[in-house]
């Protein structure tokens, strides 16, 4: 799937890459998501640079993109500043 969409974008102008990969994340099942999402969430708390950061910037999550709830409310028990 990585590399179809890789191809899919090669030389598109700014606008028609987002299209494409809405339409590639709007058709992920919530299992999928949910899968990739908890990935994200444990590379991210394993960074170096994620663990010695003091204040985070992160998006709400919307649609069916991934899943920021978990991340924002670890971030804070573990004494991170969010924005």
């Amino acid at each position: 799937m990585k590399e179809e969409l890789t191809e899919q974008v090669r030389n598109k102008n700014k606008t028609e890459m987002r299209r494409i990969i809405r339409e590639y994340r709007d058709k992920m099942s919530r299992e999928e998501v949910a899968k990739r999402s908890h990935r994200i969430y444990r590379r991210l708390f394993a960074l170096p640079e994620f663990i010695h950061a003091h204040t985070v910037l992160i998006y709400m999550s919307f649609r069916n993109e991934i899943e920021t709830g978990k991340i924002i409310g670890r971030s804070i028990q573990i004494g991170k500043t969010i924005m």
